[in-house]
């Protein structure tokens, strides 16, 4: 059998060693060729040692000139086949990041040291957008980005572009516990007394049972709204995708269902539809099509942006402190059904979720005036002792 490593001469009179050998066939099934030389005979046979065993191992990756941008152009669309349009765009934003600066270099040249050098320029100057530009990124959107880059590269090992994830080893950064400040029960009262006043009184009742912005803003009255029967069905949910506003079903099977309505929500509701009637009959043409629980004077359908500054407005008249309407309503629903005693299973199926251990863990909080119940139950306990 002939030597593998053959010996050189260049022009100038010195010796090399080199060696080619077939390393399988690309993704297109081009035949792929791999050459190397060197100067010392002892190094070059170490080195066709190593391509042998790369090739017999299907490690092997042969050189390639594409770029982390043209990568990625062709592994998002692949990627977002299994994803819902929410998470689409999430990917797209996360990895705008990685696509300024590195999508011009190529693939191969990317290290682990290239991806701690964005995460420190991300936690230092990296916003763009949604703040004063120049500033700090969070945690969550640099853990966000390393995540779908990291997934990104874990599919390029797989199909041979590199040989390792440079995103493996890189620390992700500690994200807080968000903190959801929930409302004394004086502030509940002062919001709800003003909330009655206004025109979408039932609108956002139906948020603070528990109910997401997007599924009011879903909501429909032949469809999902039932006065007889006393019961609201999620069915649409009317949210908002890269800015633009979209209807799409519940994003799991736990989020569509079907809840009952108090005698009181019931009737506040039916007097809300009779006050559209008279908006619709006022308005004549003008009077949008849809059928909406949640729009205004003129028919238009709200989306949760609308219905958040809905909130916040009825939170400045009511003097309460300024807390996020998703808190408001929704965590703070959570958290009365829990003091409240009821079951996780339940508190579970109102909100919309599968798994009871993550609402109690994520929807369900105490507020410091709630310290008072385990103070008082322990003081009992030791007056019964005594």
């Amino acid at each position: 059998m002939a030597d593998p490593i053959k010996k050189g001469t260049r022009p100038d009179g010195s010796t090399y060693y080199w060696f080619r050998v077939s390393a399988g066939r690309d993704a297109t099934g081009k035949r792929i060729q791999v050459y190397r030389s060197g100067d010392r005979l002892k190094d070059v046979k170490a080195e066709y040692g190593k391509v042998l065993n790369e090739v017999a191992t299907q490690t092997f990756v042969a050189p390639s000139d594409i770029t982390v941008s043209q990568f990625l152009d062709k592994w998002e669309p692949a990627n977002a086949r299994d994803l819902e349009g929410g998470s689409v765009v999430q990917v797209k934003h996360a990895l705008a990041h990685v696509r300024a600066r590195m999508g011009h270099r190529k693939m191969q040249d990317i290290d682990r040291w290239d991806v701690e050098e964005l995460v420190s320029w991300m936690q230092t100057k990296g916003r763009k957008r949604g703040g004063k530009p120049g500033t700090p990124l969070g945690p969550r959107t640099i853990v966000l980005m390393l995540t779908h880059f990291g997934k990104a590269c874990e599919d390029a090992v797989d199909d041979k572009v590199i040989g390792s994830n440079p995103c493996r080893r890189v620390k992700r950064p500690k994200q807080e516990k968000p903190e959801h400040d929930l409302w004394s029960d004086e502030e509940t009262v002062r919001f709800e007394a003003e909330a009655a006043a206004d025109r979408l009184s039932a609108v956002i009742t139906l948020q603070c049972l528990g109910l997401r912005p997007e599924e009011v803003c879903g909501l429909r009255w032949r469809r999902d709204i039932s006065v007889p029967k006393r019961t609201v069905r999620i069915k649409v949910v009317r949210t908002i995708v890269d800015g633009k506003v979209i209807e799409k079903p519940p994003k799991t099977d736990a989020g569509a269902r079907t809840l009952p309505l108090d005698d009181p929500l019931a009737a506040a509701l039916a007097a809300f539809h009779a006050v559209q009637a008279g908006e619709k009959l006022a308005a004549g043409e003008a009077y949008a099509a849809g059928d909406y629980v949640a729009c205004d004077e003129l028919g238009q359908p709200y989306d949760p942006a609308r219905l958040r500054r809905v909130w916040y407005r009825v939170m400045r008249q009511a003097d309460v402190r300024k807390i996020k309407p998703y808190t408001a309503s929704r965590h703070a629903a959570g958290s009365y059904l829990g003091r409240m005693g009821v079951s996780p299973a339940i508190i579970a199926a109102w909100l919309g979720h599968t798994d009871p251990s993550f609402t109690m863990k994520t929807y369900v909080h105490a507020r410091p005036e709630d310290l008072a119940t385990a103070r008082d139950a322990l003081a009992a306990r030791k007056i019964s002792e005594g």
